[in-house]
């Protein structure tokens, strides 16, 4: 899959729709990386906040407000995301406490929860639950 690295320098007033535009943007570096597993993007983060679930955060992922957390809100630890920031070191994350999308920090010296994702194809198979005593497996 291609994971797309167009970059920003700040997470402040962005949509789940500009998030999505910006990642593919360019950024005077290298804008794409291929690989089987990634991390997620700000947009996909921002995503689940639509129909109705946080508009506030859909429309401007850096004004969430916690109490209407999306699924993928865990509210223990920051959430790394792909997309970097224009200054090499720094990354995107959520904020742990209210999930919005935050400016992060220095990529090397902190804790972040890693949530790798994967592109599945409509041929794809799985088998398991999900479960912990039964993972999902990719089998063809």
């Amino acid at each position: 899959a291609t994971y797309y690295l167009g970059g920003l320098s700040s997470a402040s007033g962005n949509s789940a729709v500009s998030w999505y535009k910006l990642e593919r943007g360019t950024s005077g570096r290298t804008t794409s990386w291929i690989g089987f597993v990634g991390l997620m993007y700000p947009s996909d983060y921002a995503y689940t906040f639509a129909n109705g679930v946080d508009e506030t955060c859909y429309i401007n992922t850096y004004n969430c407000k916690s109490g209407t957390p999306s699924w993928l809100f865990v509210g223990w630890n920051y959430m790394l995301m792909i997309t970097p920031r224009l200054n090499s070191y720094q990354i995107f994350s959520n904020d742990k406490d209210l999930g919005s999308i935050r400016n992060g920090d220095n990529a090397n010296n902190s804790a972040f929860s890693i949530f790798p994702v994967v592109y599945l194809k409509s041929h794809t198979k799985l088998s398991g639950t999900g479960t912990s005593d039964d993972p999902y497996e990719i089998i063809g």
